[in-house]
């Protein structure tokens, strides 16, 4: 399974019209071949400490949405498919 992870910054205030859209949008994607599901976060405000490498709660109103597509993997393959001189075990 593969995990594609979009960050997109949406303006104070127009958080209502993002998710709208996104709602409402045509779904072409939901019929591409290996598509399992679109899932939406919310952005949770976040700042990072340079200096300490650690995360902290940021201002509010900021942040991203994270858009995650989740697909098939396409090198996926069950071990009967395998060639016989070939062990499940070899698969990554």
């Amino acid at each position: 399974m593969i995990c594609v992870t979009n960050r997109i910054p949406v303006a104070e205030g127009y958080e209502i019209d993002f998710e709208d859209r996104f709602r409402k949008r045509v779904h072409l994607v939901d019929q591409a071949k290996g598509f399992i599901r679109n899932e939406v976060h919310r952005p949770r405000p976040m700042k990072l400490d340079h200096q300490t490498g650690e995360w902290t709660p940021g201002p509010a109103g900021t942040g991203s949405y994270e858009v995650k597509t989740w697909w098939e993997s396409s090198r996926r393959r069950t071990a009967a498919a395998l060639p016989k001189r070939c062990s499940a075990a070899r698969m990554s």
